[in-house]
């Protein structure tokens, strides 16, 4: 049996079946037998959309087809936060253990993880260290290049609400909004934000003689507005994010991520922020929806997962799709250099098969992406779909809604699962 410590699988109380696990009955009967992992971890019941009751314990972790007779094959030990997993039992309880090199499977079969309580938030999020750039060898003494992460072109930046509404907050002191390099000897005086003037004043001392700089805002939020209810919801991130805190995890992209309404809680200890909009493909990201929503908050991590209303919705195609998601990555990475991007890659979805090829071909543009040169170091892509998949490859259709496209409930246990540990690796 294998004992390695496990990180993460957070608790979440939304599960499969009402009584017992589900039994992928829908495959071909071709005399072969069915072996359902379950994670057995039990919480309180819960009403799922359904109206039938489930408990925690019943959440299919894997399911495999193999001949009756048979010796199984170890899978990959489950995740669960703050618990060590202690291996496969043939009940609930887990009193008598699976010998993978002895058991033979004479009949479908439930195998019942076994969990061994470890501790409480163990994990620390790493601090985000905030480094001046300094460099000797420049003939001024100081260079302002930015303002909350947006490039300054003829004595003006535009920005949108969200980083106005961060200058606004601390007008007195706003140098950490500020992208600049200095020399050693450069001593900042003061930054500030005028909102009467719109101006940001930088005042500096080199060499006993001081320097003033002075910075135009341009309020260009509406320039960067997106159609109906997604602009309401953008508008709405926006007027609220001031509460939002710098320099954490920020979760972007569609509905898969807006529809993760417990994210904040399922990534804990790691602290985010979820601004997704569901329906919203590459092109809103790319052209308005990352310089209001990603830009201003400097995060330490973006995760994405957008792309697949391109595919299904607007037909893009996988290569196209894999483009716009290069150019997409391209363009946070040239804004935030100092941030990790996160890409979770597409899942495949039961009522939407026709696509698979396409969804494979974007997918795997972004992940060679990832691979080229030094990108590993700024960019990592998540296989989280994987983990709903039957046996076949095809979705298992217990972890989505009936529409076949979004995730259920429990569905986001094993797909937040996967983000999480992710980060929690690569942070």
């Amino acid at each position: 049996m294998k004992k390695r410590k496990l990180f993460i699988l957070f608790l979440i109380p939304f599960i499969l079946s009402s009584c017992d696990p589900v039994i992928d009955d829908d495959l071909p009967s071709d005399g072969r037998l069915i072996v359902n992992f379950i994670l057995n971890y039990r919480h309180q019941e819960t009403t799922l959309p359904s109206g039938n009751e489930a408990l925690g314990d019943d959440l299919l972790y894997k399911q495999v087809k193999l001949e009756k007779d048979s010796l199984l094959e170890e899978p990959d030990d489950p995740f669960r936060y703050g618990y060590q997993f202690a291996g496969w039992f043939k009940e609930k309880a887990g009193l008598n253990e699976w010998d993978f090199e002895s058991d033979f499977v004479v009949s479908n079969l439930f195998l019942y993880a076994k969990w061994q309580f470890e501790h409480d938030n163990e994990y620390v999020e790493p601090d985000y260290i905030l480094e001046e750039r300094i460099d000797e060898t420049m003939e001024e003494s100081i260079i302002l290049e930015g303002v909350c992460n947006i490039p300054i072109e003829s004595g003006l930046v535009n920005l949108t609400k969200a980083a106005i509404m961060r200058l606004e907050n601390k007008s007195d002191n706003c140098l950490e909004y500020l992208n600049y390099v200095r020399k050693s000897e450069t001593e900042i005086i003061h930054a500030t934000y005028n909102p009467q003037t719109k101006t940001i004043s930088l005042k500096t001392k080199y060499e006993g003689v001081e320097s003033d700089i002075s910075i135009l805002v341009v309020d260009v939020t509406s320039s960067y507005a997106v159609s109906g209810a997604y602009e309401t919801k953008a508008q709405a991130y926006e007027a609220n994010s001031l509460s939002t805190p710098d320099h954490r995890v920020m979760l972007g992209g569609s509905s898969s991520m807006e529809n993760w309404e417990t994210s904040t809680e399922d990534m804990m200890p790691i602290i985010s922020y979820n601004y997704g909009i569901g329906g919203t493909v590459i092109e809103h990201w790319l052209n308005g929806l990352a310089r209001r929503l990603i830009y201003p908050f400097s995060p330490k991590a973006v995760v994405l997962y957008v792309g697949i209303n391109n595919i299904i919705s607007w037909h893009s195609g996988g290569e196209l799709t894999g483009d716009l998601l290069i150019d997409l990555v391209d363009d946070i990475h040239f804004h935030l250099p100092n941030t990790k991007i996160f890409y979770v890659l597409m899942n495949l979805t039961p009522n939407f098969l026709q696509y698979t090829d396409d969804i494979h071909r974007g997918n795997q543009k972004v992940i060679d992406y990832a691979n080229k040169d030094d990108n590993s170091t700024w960019l990592k892509t998540i296989d989280a779909g994987t983990i709903l998949l039957k046996p076949n490859g095809v979705p298992h259709a217990a972890y989505f809604l009936s529409d076949g496209l979004h995730m259920s409930v429990y569905g986001y246990v094993l797909w937040g699962g996967e983000v999480k540990k992710a980060l929690m690796a690569n942070l």
